[in-house]
């Protein structure tokens, strides 16, 4: 199994102005913890500001920045299928086991975002 890619993020599509703070504040965090989850209402930004942080950090993940969809997932069981599409991973079977992903992506630095975009 492997890669066919180096990441996903998508191309801006328009500039990213001010929001320094925030950016400030999110990339201090990204540096000490594992997982960091962006939480607010709708509509307010942060998918956009993920992404434009995961611009900026993408250099400091040899693996690559990478967003996987996970709003459409109806059932749990998807979730590692979805990071194997979100990866451009092929395998024969079209069912990941979560423990088939840990061992892929265990040697790896990626940095992994999740949302609607």
């Amino acid at each position: 199994m492997s890669a066919t890619k180096t990441g996903n993020i998508p191309a801006p599509i328009s500039s990213f102005v001010g929001r320094t703070r925030e950016i400030a504040e999110v990339r201090a965090l990204l540096g000490r913890v594992r997982l960091l989850t962006l939480s607010g209402a709708g509509g307010i930004g942060k998918s956009r500001l993920a992404i434009e942080l995961s611009r900026q950090e993408e250099a400091d993940y040899p693996a690559g920045a990478w967003v996987v969809e996970l709003g459409g997932l109806a059932d749990d069981a998807m979730l590692t299928n979805a990071v194997a599409v979100a990866l451009g991973l092929r395998e024969e079977s079209s069912n990941w086991l979560p423990a088939a992903l840990v061992r892929f992506l265990r040697p790896l630095r990626l940095l992994f975002g999740s949302g609607q975009l």
